[in-house]
């Protein structure tokens, strides 16, 4: 007899379909008498489903293995590592979706978050959060839920630590807690973390109390160490001053006389707090304390020394340099799904069941707006939903297959299917760090925390988790700034608005006047993406640059947002020149916090790195070169060093002066 030829798609839904509905475990020949299109030999259909088994697996569907009463093995799937057991309320949903609506996550569409829960997004947001690659810390954050110790390497030294908590600080992850070695606790950054990170099976470890947590990281990255803190006292002009009053980074500010301001700061790490003095407009004059301005002019003088040497390795420039022509954004459409992914049974199956809970809980959809939501071309779609339809569980008659129908020319899909492949799907580790790490910022954004949105959060983490509070785990801090407040009320109401805006790239303050687009997190930092109302040009403002801002006239002729790539925070083009630096790891790390978007690695020599960086300008070149000091020295380009000579030079003479 022949057996007509089954779409492998429709043979993985058809399989989960089978195992999630049983009441027992089937075995294999089980398996091949009820489900349709298997074939061949015995060993040919073991072949057909040890590799659905497989894919599935990887697409996080795990079957399990049993073994019968009766000697045979069987097959399942348990229904509750699949489907979430959350309910929330009409107010919850709400608070979600709306959250879910205002990002867009690296890696993590939210079409994909919503859809796992059964909703649909629509329209475009005005704010998105670039979260880079999650799934490194996904591990972590199992390990601390569970309480479980991990096992990394770091720094060539192999590390037993048991996690305290997990926090986002200047664009990376680090991780806090005691290193058992050492019995102390330890910070580290994650992306540092050498080789895969296990965790140990058999421990258990009682997490401490709040109060009892020995050290977590601060807010701003010259303030750590809580047991090690001291106060800098400078002055500034009236300029810097307004600087520093914007950025509230200051403990105290006193007016003198003489029209300069004498201002304080709490620091415990000398190198952020210096990195920030090269970002005002001018060097401040460090009054104390003496150790602090000794230090300070240590630090110009080795690195004017620095280059008055030449490159410690003779690097061949050829043969690691990149082709002229800028760079290429590190971010994709976080929208768009690969059309040949969809060439594979196991990418439409994929997105088949990311698409079923959102069909299901909306009955009927439009078909373009369904398209446009998941990245996917209307064609493909339509040929999706149209093959799902012949997908259901055994005798596979009508009334047993599931129940979409397609109306193309009225761009509908009409839904109705009775399968827990279309309940909402439970989430794992790394979509609640994402939801986590959204909430936080969207709090962040909007100036207070929702109450729904947390209860909403609180139990899809519980379902997870169990009864650990998360926010306990993950702690999220992004440099923002208060006139956040105006820019997101612009832009809702359509208006222009002004700002007072203070430039790395000239180091000067501008009046700009600008209609507001969109505001976005990069690299641990607030930006507002406008366009210039005079020249129509579109510009990144950094939030925390931002000295003042004020709402201007409406402007009903400002268009919608259109759907483009998120901007980006420094102004790279095609034409955009590079710097090449030498630096050593205490140089590599300075660039990794002031450019990580930017930073292209080139060459490694005796822990001495070749890297490149764009030359937004000059000034903003100098000021990255004096952060990185005696720790790297530009290769080539005789003009950008006979400057930077300039700057450092006149920098020391200003230090042996004082």
């Amino acid at each position: 007899m022949l057996v007509a030829a089954v779409d492998p798609m429709v043979r993985l839904v058809n399989l989960t379909q089978m195992l999630l509905e049983a009441t027992r475990p089937l075995t294999l020949r089980e398996i091949d008498e009820r489900l349709e299109g298997m074939s061949g030999s015995p060993e040919a259909r073991r072949k057909v489903f040890e590799r659905a088994k497989s894919d599935l697996r990887g697409l996080g569907i795990p079957i399990e293995v049993v073994q019968l009463p009766s000697g045979d093995v069987g097959y399942t799937i348990n229904p509750a590592a699949l489907v979430l057991d959350v309910s929330l309320t009409e107010q919850e949903s709400v608070a979600l979706a709306s959250a879910l609506a205002m990002v867009r996550v690296e890696g993590k569409p939210p079409s994909d978050l919503a859809g796992k829960l059964g909703y649909i997004l629509s329209g475009n947001s005005s704010a998105f959060i670039d979260l880079n690659r999650p799934e490194l810390v996904g591990v972590m954050y199992e390990a601390a839920a569970k309480a479980k110790v991990v096992r990394f390497s770091y720094s060539g030294t192999v590390r037993n630590l048991e996690i305290y908590q997990i926090t986002s600080r200047w664009g990376r992850w680090y991780v806090t807690g005691k290193d058992k070695a050492r019995d102390s606790v330890r910070t580290f950054r994650v992306d540092r973390i050498s080789g895969p990170i296990e965790i140990v099976a058999d421990s258990q470890y009682r997490r401490p109390s709040r109060e009892n947590k020995d050290r977590l990281l601060g807010e701003q990255a010259w303030f750590v160490d809580e047991d090690n803190l001291k106060i800098a006292k400078v002055r500034v002009d009236e300029t810097d001053a307004k600087i520093i009053r914007s950025s509230g980074l200051a403990s105290s500010m006193l007016a003198g006389d003489d029209g300069f301001w004498e201002c304080e700061f709490v620091f415990s790490e000398e190198s952020g707090l210096r990195a920030f003095f090269f970002e005002l407009s001018s060097l401040p004059e460090i009054i104390s304390p003496r150790e602090l301005r000794e230090d300070f002019c240590r630090w110009i003088e080795a690195t004017q020394k620095r280059y008055q040497e030449e490159p410690c390795i003779n690097w061949d420039p050829g043969s690691v340099l990149p082709a002229e022509g800028g760079v290429e954004s590190r971010r994709q459409s976080p929208h768009m799904s690969s059309v040949d992914s969809l060439e594979n049974a196991k990418g439409r199956f994929s997105l088949l069941t990311r698409l079923l809970p959102v069909l299901q809980s909306q009955s009927e959809m439009s078909i373009s707006e369904l398209a446009l939501s998941f990245g996917i071309d209307k064609p493909h779609l339509i040929s999706l939903l149209e093959t799902a339809a012949t997908c259901g569980l055994p005798p596979y008659t009508p009334d047993a297959l599931f129940e979409i129908f397609v109306d193309v020319e009225k761009d509908k899909v009409y839904v109705d299917v009775d399968s827990k492949l279309a309940l909402p799907r439970k989430i794992n580790y790394i979509d609640a760090l994402v939801f986590r790490f959204s909430a936080s910022v969207i709090s962040t954004y909007l100036k207070g925390e929702s109450d729904a949105l947390n209860s909403a959060l609180s139990k899809l983490e519980a379902a997870l988790i169990g009864e650990v509070d998360a926010r306990e785990l993950v702690s999220v801090g992004i440099s923002s700034s208060p006139q956040l407040d105006v820019v997101r009320e612009c832009i809702a109401k359509k208006c222009i608005v002004e700002f007072e805006y203070f430039s790395q790239s000239s180091k000067k303050i501008k009046l700009w006047e600008l209609e507001p687009i969109q505001v976005f997190v990069r690299d641990g930092h607030f930006y507002v993406s406008a366009r210039v109302v005079e020249s129509k040009e579109r510009r990144t403002f950094r939030a925390s640059r931002i000295l003042s801002v004020k709402e201007g006239r409406a402007n009903i002729d400002l268009a919608e947002m259109e759907e483009t790539e998120p901007a980006q925070p420094l102004s790279v083009s095609k034409n955009t020149e590079y710097a090449y630096l030498e630096v050593d790891k205490s140089g590599l790390r300075q660039l990794e916090l002031i450019a990580p978007s930017y930073l292209t690695i080139l060459d490694c020599q005796d822990d001495r790195w070749l890297v490149s960086v764009p030359v937004v300008s000059g000034k903003w070149l100098n000021t990255t070169l004096l952060k990185v000091g005696p720790h790297g020295v530009l290769v080539g380009r005789e003009d950008l060093k006979a400057d930077f000579r300039i700057v450092v030079t006149e920098l020391a003479s200003d230090c042996r002066a004082s």
